[in-house]
């Protein structure tokens, strides 16, 4: 034991590692053994990025089944040996660590117990789902594009291979002008709220193709979240009584909040565009249907080219409404938690964010790109 020749076992380092009886033994030899020292070190590394990775829920029973029948398989031969034992052992380790990086939930399909993964189940860990079964959500940095075939790399750094042909629907959000607004559209506006919450000065307007959805208050409460947000400097709803001087919004519950404009008002188109004008190292967001070969078929793909990188983010001089930065609307009157879908989003998308918006991949994608910056 004392000689470099005479290596460590496996079970001999664990027990080391876990300082338990028998410890002292073996370290007269690694003090001798680079070897042995290093193989320790692995060990250790491997055992701190499994306890960062420890899941918030237990893996189902199959799944370490699945683990304990590969660790009682015969043992290997001793001309594998110590080699192949540890092999088997790392396998164990990560088979239940990469349980944890497994989506959640009723709709997530939890990684067979054998130690296969198909293309389809491996892809899914980088997505987000939607209240409609077939619709998948990929947000983050489009990384290439080569024709119809993408890459986006979400804030959770998973790549995803996107294929674009078809072509889906596509859209920029663009610099545009007051005179552009006109009665129907959907528009986010940013400002000076009044006190009573029934007027906004405009110092931003997004203006959207479809309904953004807006912040949903928490359960048994219902207030006016229009007027409430209005007061706070931000109107969400559909443009009317276009003048020169500004428009009305009507928010989801019927509420009214006159906004008005200047010229100094910065006004974010969502345009119209082809997939080969999209932008590499732009935010971009991507709804579609999961194929079995991994690949997502967008059938909405939307791109924010007024900001760069992978993180969600309101374009350059459109500010966050007071009170819906990290960690939500704290300073909402009557409001004990934030709204779901805008409690502190950081890079990540909130499973709940498209809860009522069904099977519209437009509203979906559009909802994704507007409100993962709030």
């Amino acid at each position: 034991m004392t000689t470099a020749s005479a290596h460590l076992s496996f079970e001999q380092l664990i027990v080391h590692a876990q300082r338990s009886d028998g410890a002292r033994a073996a370290d007269a030899h690694l003090q001798e053994c680079p070897q042995c020292r290093g193989e320790l070190e692995q060990w250790r590394s491997l055992a701190q990025a499994v306890r960062r990775a420890e899941p918030d829920v237990e893996p189902p029973p199959e799944v370490l089944a699945g683990v304990l029948d590969t660790i009682d398989a015969p043992r290997p031969t001793a001309r594998r040996g110590r080699r192949a034992m540890t092999l088997v052992a790392a396998a164990g380790v990560i088979a239940v660590a990469g349980y944890g990086l497994w989506p959640q939930g009723d709709s997530a399909v939890p990684p067979r117990a054998t130690g296969t993964f198909d293309a389809r189940q491996v892809a899914s860990m980088g997505l987000v789902s939607t209240e409609c079964k077939d619709l998948k959500v990929a947000a983050g940095r489009l990384r290439s594009m080569n024709g119809s075939d993408l890459v986006v790399i979400t804030a959770e750094g998973k790549h995803v291979r996107v294929d674009a042909s078809g072509p889906p629907r596509v859209t920029r959000q663009v610099a545009g002008s007051v005179s552009d607004l006109t009665d129907g559209v959907n528009v986010m506006v940013r400002g000076r709220g009044d006190r009573a919450g029934k007027a906004v000065t405009a110092t931003s307007v997004l203006v959207s193709p479809v309904t953004i959805k807006p912040p949903e208050m928490p359960a048994g409460m219902e207030p006016d979240i229009t007027s409430l947000m209005a007061a706070r400097g931000t109107a969400m709803g559909t443009v009317s009584g276009v003048g020169p001087d500004g428009f009305t919004v009507t928010g989801g519950e019927g509420t009214r909040v006159r906004v008005d404009t200047s010229g100094e008002t910065t006004v974010i188109e969502q345009e119209r565009a082809r997939v080969d004008q999209l932008e590499a190292g732009r935010y971009t967001v991507v709804v579609g249907t999961l194929r079995s070969d991994g690949t997502l078929k967008a059938t909405t793909v939307q791109q924010n080219t007024l900001t760069d990188g992978a993180k969600p983010s309101l374009p350059e001089g459109f500010e966050p409404p007071v009170g819906f930065g990290s960690g939500g609307p704290k300073d909402l009157p009557g409001a004990p938690k934030p709204p779901s879908g805008l409690g502190g989003l950081g890079d990540r998308i909130p499973k709940d964010l498209f809860a009522g918006l069904g099977c519209d991949s437009d509203s979906i994608a559009t909802t994704a790109l507007n409100s993962a910056a709030l």
